[in-house]
């Protein structure tokens, strides 16, 4: 169960005593998940409750002023995991082990061998400057 699954009415009490009723929904799921975090970590519980929630509204008016008036996408992260599940997966490949990576990590080998690929062309991005470089 993750932390705003967690979260009783009276644990939410000191962040909804800041926001109010009139609160925008999608701001208040935003500054419960900030709040919920933030109980959660060990290192923030002496601050109490009552800070915490001060903090998560804070953090929220801060997104909503800075990020607010636009259309807003929120990246859930997947792509991010991908790219360690691949990190990982390259890291394990020996050469020759391409059938049980596709095992392992429940992928074919066409997908293994795209992954691999595009590790090695990042690699060689990062080795071998552009030959033509405005820069000298």
């Amino acid at each position: 169960m993750s932390g705003i699954e967690r979260l009783t009415m009276s644990a939410l009490a000191p962040l909804e005593a800041l926001l109010g009723d009139d609160y925008p929904e999608r701001l208040r799921e935003m500054a419960t998940c900030m709040f919920a975090q933030l109980l959660d970590e060990q290192d923030l519980q002496a601050l109490g409750a009552d800070r915490l929630a001060q903090l998560a509204a804070q953090l929220t008016n801060t997104l909503s002023a800075e990020l607010g008036g636009g259309n807003f996408y929120m990246h859930k992260g997947v792509q991010w995991r991908l790219s360690q599940r691949d990190r990982k997966l390259v890291d394990e490949f020996n050469g020759s082990n391409i059938p049980a990576l596709a095992h392992r990590y429940r992928l074919t080998e066409t997908r293994v061998r795209q992954i691999l690929a595009a590790a090695k062309a990042e690699e060689f991005q990062r080795r071998q400057p552009p030959l033509f470089s405005a820069e000298p």
